[in-house]
């Protein structure tokens, strides 16, 4: 799997869930892509998910890096932009996140 440069926009989106979900984990790369959350979600809890419907592939070399991460003007929340299920380690760096943003949450 290889994400470059897309820019995923959830301003006008309506009961939207994660922007990127690895259902079941993924090797590859996840780099330089723009993400905006917008007001209608139907889960803000991350912008990216690591194997929430169980672990079947590796995931300890994805990389997940030059991202930016951020939520729709007047919006406050709090969010994780990777969601992890797994005990795999994926490299996580570099990426600009807006504030109320964290970085990892290991589930």
């Amino acid at each position: 799997m290889d994400l470059r440069g897309n820019v995923f926009d959830d301003r006008a989106g309506h009961a939207t869930n994660y922007m990127i979900d690895l259902s079941n984990g993924s090797a590859g790369a996840i780099v330089g892509n723009v993400m905006v959350q917008g007001r209608d979600k139907d889960n803000h809890s991350a912008f990216i998910t690591i194997a929430p419907e169980g672990r079947t592939r590796d995931s300890s070399a994805l990389v997940i890096s030059g991202n930016s991460a951020a939520f729709a003007p007047g919006i406050r929340r709090t969010s994780t932009l990777v969601a992890n299920w797994t005990n795999d380690r994926p490299r996580i760096a570099g990426n600009r996140l807006a504030p109320g943003v964290r970085v990892t949450d290991r589930r």
